[in-house]
């Protein structure tokens, strides 16, 4: 709806986005010409977000002033 900050995960070749007003980040994919959309963090309002080398993401938390790494395993 209201994307706040969108990045491309080279390793697994989806979009993770944030959206403004909504408390969760998305990972979008393409499956067989389908946009398919998945909750990875919930809770969480973002206006941010980064990923490293290794993979792991990095996520701005405006409500609780804070910036989160998370891991695969982190991840819902």
């Amino acid at each position: 709806n209201k994307p706040a900050a969108i990045l491309f995960d080279q390793v697994h070749g989806d979009f993770v986005v944030s959206e403004e007003g909504t408390p969760v980040v998305k990972r979008w994919s393409f499956d067989q010409n389908h946009l398919i959309g998945k909750v990875i963090l919930s809770d969480i309002f973002s206006l941010g977000l980064a990923m490293d080398d290794e993979g792991f993401l990095y996520v701005s938390d405006f409500r609780k002033h804070e910036v989160r790494r998370y891991g695969e395993d982190d991840r819902e």
